[in-house]
């Protein structure tokens, strides 16, 4: 068998040369460039260069100046001559850098090599994998379009404690002008008990089966959509098309019971309305299982992809093992779903919120570490007058609130006919009752309508 003959992976000499020298002839500035470009030790390909550029940082980190003086005594203190060769290699990074003002340049050399030898390694590691996996195809896939995902260049950015005070009073300010830090809800229960949805909170609605804490996240998504703001849905209990119908049928008023029981008292000429306005929210839904390797992948691609601010996992309990992984126990896979959750929250800086079942005794199923995780915990159930149809009385608690207090008894009602919740109390009385053993008559506008000729206006590709 004829053997290939081994290939140097890509890299520059010249230009890692030139950003190291150009840290030397004007750390001041240069250090701060070269950072914020996400240049790390891993973005050298020569040994020896790598630790020169770690000797950097480590000087930088304690306050010191570096320049061909400062880190040559560095160097001789610490035994880095032994790694790097003679002291004369400092100098010869001056003697190499033509001008410190093309140094962004130098970097982005260097960082597409960087990618390149990355891609490699991914592409090397995804081949050798696929000779021994035993495991169905799609877990592989999936790991692979994460593992390249994680190639992307990461445009770090370390700012003064200066700036990020201001950034921060910035957010408060808004909360003065607008009620909320984060992103508003439509709900007082999130926007004055939290802020809003704040960037990199990681969210959990617990309750009951029948606890409505399904219907109050799609309100959440739908609240935000209007205002234009992208939200995007992960749903491993409902399917696309039910979520969608949902939406529609919240917007239209109409009653998804009696949608889908075929009751003639449905408007049509409201549903088929409210579709044309829905179809233009910024919501995007995904009904696929879900490992926690293949939501990374998800979460970053609504985010880049989609923009989205707002991500929603319906539920945390129903993701998919790791293939492969022996977990030992339902906790500890229940613990990496949650840890998954909070890093995608906080490394994307987005809003997540997760729902959860609970276990018979009334704690979050599967895991203590959820609530531990979560940045806020809100658990519904039902009130003591909650009575079928007219009064469906929910209570929320405020079981967690990172920067503030816990809370009880927050009211809802569910519009049963609108599939919406609302905060005050004449809602519990809105709308009218179901009758669920006899049809209704068609009302007035059905009648001029007539529910056969606005179904026809429906696209056949209508999600519901």
């Amino acid at each position: 068998m004829l053997e290939l003959p081994s290939r140097v992976p890509p890299y520059s000499e010249d230009a890692e040369r030139s950003v190291l020298g150009s840290v030397l002839l004007d750390s001041v500035r240069v250090i701060d460039i070269v950072v914020n470009a996400g240049i790390t030790p891993e973005s050298f390909y020569i040994p020896q260069h790598r630790t020169i550029f770690e000797a950097m940082m480590e000087m930088v980190q304690s306050s010191r100046v570096v320049d061909l003086t400062t880190l040559g005594e560095f160097c001789k203190t610490r035994g880095f001559f032994q790694e790097i060769g003679s002291p004369k290699l400092l100098t010869g990074l001056i003697d190499s850098t033509p001008t410190v003002a093309n140094v962004e340049y130098y970097i982005e050399i260097v960082l597409q090599k960087q990618l390149l030898r990355g891609i490699i390694r991914a592409s090397q590691d995804t081949e050798q994998s696929a000779y021994s996996y035993d495991e169905p195809a799609e877990g592989l896939r999936s790991k692979a379009e994460f593992d390249f995902g994680q190639l992307r260049q990461q445009k770090t950015e370390t700012i003064t404690p200066d700036v990020a005070i201001q950034r921060q009073f910035k957010a408060w300010q808004t909360a003065q002008k607008t009620g909320c830090a984060g992103i508003p809800t439509g709900f007082e229960l999130i926007d004055k008990g939290f802020g809003g949805l704040m960037e990199g909170s990681f969210m959990i609605l617990s309750g009951k089966a029948g606890a409505a804490k399904t219907t109050l996240a799609r309100n959440i998504v739908e609240n935000v959509a209007m205002r234009g703001i992208p939200a995007s849905i992960c749903s491993l209990e409902q399917t696309t098309e039910q979520v969608w119908g949902s939406i529609v049928a919240r917007e239209a008023k109409q009653s998804v019971f009696l949608l889908n029981c075929g009751n003639p008292r449905i408007d049509w000429a409201k549903m088929v309305s409210a579709k044309a306005i829905v179809s233009k929210w910024p919501i995007s839904i995904d009904d696929r299982p879900k490992s926690p390797v293949q939501l990374w992948s998800w979460a970053r691609s609504e985010i880049n992809k989609r923009g989205s601010k707002l991500l929603v996992l319906d539920y945390l309990q129903a993701m998919t093992p790791t293939a492969g992984k022996k977990y030992g126990n339902d906790e500890s896979m229940i613990r990496e779903f949650s840890d998954t959750c909070r890093a995608i929250a906080k490394d994307l800086r987005v809003c997540l919120i997760a729902i959860s079942a609970l276990s018979n005794t009334g704690n979050l199923r599967g895991s203590g570490m959820i609530g531990y995780d979560a940045w806020g915990h809100i658990q519904l159930r039902k009130a003591d007058d909650w009575k079928m149809p007219d009064n469906l009385h929910y209570l929320a608690d405020v079981e967690k609130q990172r920067f503030g207090p816990e809370s009880k008894d927050a009211d809802l009602w569910l519009i049963a006919n609108e599939q919406r919740l609302e905060e005050k109390e004449y809602a519990k009385n809105e709308g009218p009752t179901i009758d669920r053993t006899q049809p209704s008559e068609p009302d007035e506008t059905e009648r001029l309508v007539g529910p056969s000729s606005a179904i026809e206006m429906i696209d056949e590709e209508a999600p519901f």
